[in-house]
């Protein structure tokens, strides 16, 4: 029996009596029985890996959220195609009297370049603070969406956390684009999602934040 090697780039392949629909394994070479033809699919370039529609940058956020806990920052950059450093922890102090508030980490966020970013290429901050005498953390940290090559839509954000979003109105005078949208995670963390959006309703910024307003164990 003679085996014909062929290089595929279609997702079918059609012989006179019969016709062949596979899914590409990168890597991988597949014997079809019957036509006696191995397949021997092409890599996937490095933009068809990294390609993420809104839903499931938001499905991406969602499983962050309803983890309940943002301790693990490098899971949580993994998660958001991001690289992360840690400072040394430093001790916090009272202006007033250098009381020790507690220790902090801060956190630096790069974002991974690829052809399908979803963030603006701009270092973000964020934070670690372990309260003194406490058994919880307070973490925080949020990006920038490149608004320019994604349009993560606000009806979509509300569709994809089954509508469970309150709003926030920082000011008495505000704009549209004030408007904060927070999803909370009633859990054992005080862990919230907080979205804002431009004026074509294309989210402008995303945060994650957890034990921010929570005093007692």
């Amino acid at each position: 029996m003679k085996i014909k090697i062929v290089q595929l780039h279609s997702r079918e392949i059609t012989d006179v009596k019969q016709t062949v629909r596979y899914r590409c394994i990168p890597n991988s070479m597949l014997l079809t029985v019957g036509l006696s033809l191995a397949i021997i699919c092409p890599p996937l370039r490095a933009e068809q890996m990294d390609t993420q529609t809104p839903e499931e940058f938001l499905q991406v956020v969602k499983s962050i959220a309803e983890s309940d806990d943002l301790s693990d920052y490098q899971a949580v950059a993994l998660k958001l195609k991001m690289n992360v450093t840690a400072s040394p922890e430093t001790i916090v102090r009272s202006d007033s009297d250098q009381r020790i508030l507690g220790e902090k980490i801060s956190l630096q966020f790069n974002p991974i370049k690829t052809k399908n970013s979803i963030f603006q290429m701009r270092v973000s901050m964020g934070s670690i603070f372990f309260p003194d005498r406490k058994k919880f953390k307070r973490i925080s940290f949020g990006f920038r969406i490149d608004t320019a090559e994604i349009c993560v839509k606000k009806d979509l954000f509300y569709r994809v956390f089954n509508d469970r979003i309150e709003k926030s109105f920082p000011t008495d005078s505000f704009a549209a684009t004030d408007i904060s949208h927070f999803y909370r995670v009633n859990k054992r963390n005080f862990l919230s999602v907080n979205a804002d959006f431009n004026a074509a309703d294309c989210m402008a910024g995303i945060g994650f934040l957890q034990n921010i307003e929570r005093d007692e164990d």
